[in-house]
């Protein structure tokens, strides 16, 4: 799996449409996403799979609303607070395993230490 960590406009979603287009897997994002999704992939002249809406009553749909197969997840802080609507995440944590990789931006908020332990450890 990997992880993308920048600010916001450093180019998250750009890096899932590059990566769904090449691995033809469909990106799971906010109702209020596709429609940039599918306008970046088009301005990128890049073919990519029909973007997936999520809503936190899919949760429920057998198959995860009939998600089979490998996804990408956009902005999984905003699915995760669909999820939790009433409550505020305060922190999350990722299993890493030997597939992880975590890319960042040089201007995020994070401590330069923490990316470089996280680097090693993921």
């Amino acid at each position: 799996m990997k992880i993308i960590a920048k600010g916001r406009g450093k180019g998250k979603t750009t890096e899932l449409i590059k990566m769904s287009a090449e691995k033809q897997i469909p990106i799971v994002c906010r109702t209020s996403s596709i429609k940039y999704i599918k306008e970046q992939a088009k301005q990128m002249n890049l073919k990519t799979p029909e973007p997936i809406p999520f809503h936190w009553t899919d949760i429920n749909k057998p198959c995860f609303g009939g998600i089979t197969g490998k996804v990408l997840i956009d902005d999984v802080d905003c699915i995760l607070t669909g999820l939790f609507p009433d409550k505020s995440i305060e922190a999350i944590t990722i299993s890493s395993d030997d597939y992880n990789e975590l890319e960042t931006d040089n201007d995020s908020n994070y401590s330069d230490e923490i990316v470089k332990k996280l680097k090693k450890k993921c």
